[in-house]
Protein backbone atom coordinates (compact mmCIF):
# COMPACT_ATOMS: atom_id res chain seq x y z
CA UNK A 1 0.00 0.00 0.00
CA UNK A 2 1.55 3.35 -1.12
CA UNK A 3 0.64 7.43 -0.47
CA UNK A 4 1.37 8.20 -4.03
CA UNK A 5 1.54 12.19 -3.29
CA UNK A 6 5.33 11.26 -1.64
CA UNK A 7 6.66 12.15 -5.03
CA UNK A 8 9.12 11.24 -5.68
CA UNK A 9 9.36 8.14 -3.68
CA UNK A 10 6.21 7.16 -4.86
CA UNK A 11 3.59 8.34 -6.92
CA UNK A 12 1.55 7.66 -10.24
CA UNK A 13 2.65 8.61 -13.14
CA UNK A 14 0.64 7.56 -16.54
CA UNK A 15 -1.93 5.32 -14.35
CA UNK A 16 1.29 3.41 -13.10
CA UNK A 17 3.08 3.79 -9.67
CA UNK A 18 6.64 4.63 -10.10
CA UNK A 19 9.14 6.74 -7.67
CA UNK A 20 12.58 5.95 -6.31
CA UNK A 21 11.67 3.36 -3.66
CA UNK A 22 8.62 2.06 -5.43
CA UNK A 23 11.12 1.21 -8.16
CA UNK A 24 13.60 -0.48 -5.99
CA UNK A 25 10.89 -2.56 -3.42
CA UNK A 26 9.54 -3.54 -7.48
CA UNK A 27 12.68 -5.01 -8.50
CA UNK A 28 13.41 -6.90 -5.42
CA UNK A 29 10.24 -8.49 -5.03
CA UNK A 30 10.42 -9.68 -8.59
CA UNK A 31 13.79 -11.08 -8.27
CA UNK A 32 12.43 -12.78 -4.99
CA UNK A 33 9.47 -13.86 -7.31
CA UNK A 34 7.46 -13.02 -4.96
CA UNK A 35 3.55 -11.51 -6.78
CA UNK A 36 2.56 -8.22 -5.51
CA UNK A 37 0.01 -5.69 -6.16
CA UNK A 38 0.35 -2.16 -5.37
CA UNK A 39 -2.83 0.13 -4.03
CA UNK A 40 -2.98 3.71 -3.36
CA UNK A 41 -4.66 3.98 0.02
CA UNK A 42 -4.98 6.68 2.74
CA UNK A 43 -2.08 7.02 4.71
CA UNK A 44 -3.71 6.76 8.21
CA UNK A 45 -6.24 3.24 7.02
CA UNK A 46 -3.08 1.90 5.33
CA UNK A 47 -1.11 2.22 8.87
CA UNK A 48 -4.30 0.26 10.77
CA UNK A 49 -4.36 -2.52 7.75
CA UNK A 50 -0.86 -3.51 7.43
CA UNK A 51 -0.67 -3.77 10.86
CA UNK A 52 -3.73 -5.72 11.17
CA UNK A 53 -3.57 -7.68 7.93
CA UNK A 54 -0.82 -10.48 6.90
CA UNK A 55 1.37 -10.14 3.59
CA UNK A 56 0.40 -6.57 3.82
CA UNK A 57 3.01 -3.47 3.58
CA UNK A 58 3.41 0.12 3.66
CA UNK A 59 5.43 1.81 0.82
CA UNK A 60 7.46 3.25 2.81
CA UNK A 61 7.28 4.23 6.30
CA UNK A 62 9.67 5.86 8.49
CA UNK A 63 11.35 4.24 10.97
CA UNK A 64 12.14 5.05 14.69
CA UNK A 65 10.91 4.00 18.26
CA UNK A 66 7.48 4.68 18.09
CA UNK A 67 6.91 2.75 15.38
CA UNK A 68 10.01 -0.07 15.65
CA UNK A 69 7.43 -3.04 16.89
CA UNK A 70 4.61 -2.31 14.72
CA UNK A 71 5.90 -3.68 12.10
CA UNK A 72 8.83 -5.78 10.54
CA UNK A 73 11.22 -3.59 8.76
CA UNK A 74 12.84 -3.92 5.01
CA UNK A 75 15.46 -1.21 3.93
CA UNK A 76 16.68 1.20 4.69
CA UNK A 77 15.24 2.65 1.24
CA UNK A 78 15.71 6.11 0.27
CA UNK A 79 14.66 9.24 2.78
CA UNK A 80 16.03 12.65 2.48
CA UNK A 81 17.40 15.49 5.04
CA UNK A 82 14.28 17.46 6.72
CA UNK A 83 13.97 20.85 6.03
CA UNK A 84 11.30 23.71 7.23
CA UNK A 85 10.52 25.88 4.90
CA UNK A 86 8.84 29.27 4.09
CA UNK A 87 7.15 31.10 1.56
CA UNK A 88 10.79 32.95 0.07
CA UNK A 89 8.38 36.57 -0.24
CA UNK A 90 7.85 35.93 3.50
CA UNK A 91 10.75 38.02 5.06
CA UNK A 92 8.66 38.43 8.55
CA UNK A 93 9.49 34.48 8.92
CA UNK A 94 13.02 34.20 10.49
CA UNK A 95 14.09 31.13 12.42
CA UNK A 96 17.99 30.95 13.63
CA UNK A 97 17.15 28.15 16.23
CA UNK A 98 14.69 25.43 17.39
CA UNK A 99 13.55 27.91 19.81
CA UNK A 100 12.32 30.08 17.26
CA UNK A 101 9.71 27.43 16.17
CA UNK A 102 7.40 28.63 19.77
CA UNK A 103 6.08 31.68 17.86
CA UNK A 104 4.95 29.76 14.19
CA UNK A 105 2.69 27.58 12.95
CA UNK A 106 3.88 24.00 11.73
CA UNK A 107 1.88 22.54 9.31
CA UNK A 108 2.45 18.48 9.54
CA UNK A 109 0.77 15.46 8.23
CA UNK A 110 -0.97 13.94 11.22
CA UNK A 111 0.30 10.48 11.61
CA UNK A 112 4.02 11.46 10.04
CA UNK A 113 7.03 9.99 11.30
CA UNK A 114 8.01 13.83 12.60
CA UNK A 115 5.50 14.84 14.62
CA UNK A 116 6.84 13.40 17.98
CA UNK A 117 10.24 15.12 16.85
CA UNK A 118 8.17 18.44 17.50
CA UNK A 119 6.23 17.43 20.29
CA UNK A 120 9.62 17.30 21.88
CA UNK A 121 10.89 20.44 21.34
CA UNK A 122 8.34 21.92 23.00
CA UNK A 123 5.97 22.48 20.63
CA UNK A 124 2.28 21.98 21.01
CA UNK A 125 -0.83 21.23 19.07
CA UNK A 126 -2.74 22.99 17.65
CA UNK A 127 -0.78 26.49 18.96
CA UNK A 128 2.34 25.22 17.00
CA UNK A 129 1.57 22.19 15.24
CA UNK A 130 -1.09 22.12 12.41
CA UNK A 131 -2.43 18.33 11.79
CA UNK A 132 -3.67 17.56 8.90
CA UNK A 133 -4.68 14.65 6.64
CA UNK A 134 -1.98 14.48 3.84
CA UNK A 135 1.58 16.55 2.77
CA UNK A 136 -0.34 18.42 -0.47
CA UNK A 137 -2.53 20.11 2.15
CA UNK A 138 0.34 21.59 4.11
CA UNK A 139 1.77 23.26 0.81
CA UNK A 140 -2.04 25.14 0.58
CA UNK A 141 -1.67 25.77 4.29
CA UNK A 142 1.07 27.70 3.47
CA UNK A 143 0.12 29.74 0.76
CA UNK A 144 -3.00 30.81 2.61
CA UNK A 145 -0.82 31.68 5.62
CA UNK A 146 -2.76 29.54 7.26
CA UNK A 147 0.78 28.13 8.52
CA UNK A 148 4.00 30.00 8.61
CA UNK A 149 6.53 26.72 8.08
CA UNK A 150 6.21 23.22 6.64
CA UNK A 151 7.95 20.05 6.50
CA UNK A 152 9.96 18.62 3.13
CA UNK A 153 13.14 18.23 1.49
CA UNK A 154 15.55 18.56 -1.51
CA UNK A 155 13.50 15.82 -2.89
CA UNK A 156 9.99 16.06 -2.11
CA UNK A 157 9.66 19.50 -2.33
CA UNK A 158 10.21 20.71 -5.57
CA UNK A 159 7.18 17.76 -6.55
CA UNK A 160 4.59 19.10 -4.66
CA UNK A 161 5.45 22.46 -6.20
CA UNK A 162 5.17 21.50 -9.56
CA UNK A 163 2.07 19.36 -9.16
CA UNK A 164 0.31 22.32 -7.31
CA UNK A 165 1.44 24.59 -10.17
CA UNK A 166 4.46 27.02 -8.19
CA UNK A 167 7.39 28.03 -9.28
CA UNK A 168 10.33 26.05 -7.90
CA UNK A 169 11.75 28.91 -6.49
CA UNK A 170 8.60 29.79 -4.30
CA UNK A 171 9.88 28.27 -0.75
CA UNK A 172 13.23 28.38 0.73
CA UNK A 173 14.71 26.17 4.06
CA UNK A 174 15.09 27.88 7.13
CA UNK A 175 16.34 25.11 9.34
CA UNK A 176 17.44 21.82 9.12
CA UNK A 177 15.39 18.78 11.57
CA UNK A 178 17.13 16.42 12.90
CA UNK A 179 15.37 12.87 12.48
CA UNK A 180 15.14 10.59 15.31
CA UNK A 181 15.27 6.95 13.31
CA UNK A 182 16.19 5.02 10.33
CA UNK A 183 14.70 6.49 7.34
CA UNK A 184 12.40 5.21 4.82
CA UNK A 185 11.68 1.43 4.83
CA UNK A 186 8.68 -1.10 3.51
CA UNK A 187 7.02 -1.62 6.69
CA UNK A 188 5.18 -5.70 6.58
CA UNK A 189 2.68 -7.01 8.66
CA UNK A 190 4.91 -8.62 11.63
CA UNK A 191 4.13 -11.67 10.77
CA UNK A 192 6.38 -12.13 8.00
CA UNK A 193 8.96 -14.55 7.96
CA UNK A 194 12.66 -13.35 9.19
CA UNK A 195 14.23 -15.53 6.08
CA UNK A 196 12.29 -13.42 3.62
CA UNK A 197 12.76 -10.16 5.28
CA UNK A 198 16.62 -11.37 5.55
CA UNK A 199 16.89 -12.32 2.03
CA UNK A 200 15.36 -8.72 0.72
CA UNK A 201 17.44 -6.57 2.75
CA UNK A 202 20.82 -8.30 1.06
CA UNK A 203 19.44 -7.63 -2.33
CA UNK A 204 18.61 -3.69 -1.10
CA UNK A 205 22.12 -3.53 0.55
CA UNK A 206 24.18 -4.95 -2.69
CA UNK A 207 21.88 -2.05 -5.06
CA UNK A 208 23.54 0.03 -2.77
CA UNK A 209 27.08 -1.34 -2.43
CA UNK A 210 26.57 -1.31 -6.34
CA UNK A 211 25.46 2.53 -6.91
CA UNK A 212 22.49 1.38 -8.69
CA UNK A 213 20.18 3.34 -5.93
CA UNK A 214 22.08 6.23 -6.15
CA UNK A 215 21.61 5.98 -9.74
CA UNK A 216 17.53 5.89 -9.44
CA UNK A 217 17.96 9.23 -7.38
CA UNK A 218 19.31 11.13 -9.56
CA UNK A 219 16.76 10.15 -12.09
CA UNK A 220 14.33 11.33 -10.24
CA UNK A 221 15.61 14.79 -9.24
CA UNK A 222 14.12 18.16 -9.79
CA UNK A 223 16.99 20.22 -8.19
CA UNK A 224 20.46 19.72 -7.80
CA UNK A 225 21.94 17.23 -5.07
CA UNK A 226 21.43 18.95 -1.69
CA UNK A 227 19.79 22.09 -0.51
CA UNK A 228 23.17 23.00 0.68
CA UNK A 229 25.03 23.34 -3.04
Amino acid sequence: MADSSLSPYNFIKDDKFVGINTDIISKVLQEENLAFRIENINWARAQQIVQSTPDTALLAAGRNVEREHQYAWVGPLVSSTPYLFKLSSREDVSVSSFADLKFYRIGLTRRGVMVPTFKKLGLKVPENLILVSGAEETYGMLFQKRVDLILGSDLTMPYNLRNLGYELDALEPVIQIDYEGSGNHLALHKSYSAESIERLNARIKKMWNSGEIEGIIDSYRLLPKSIND
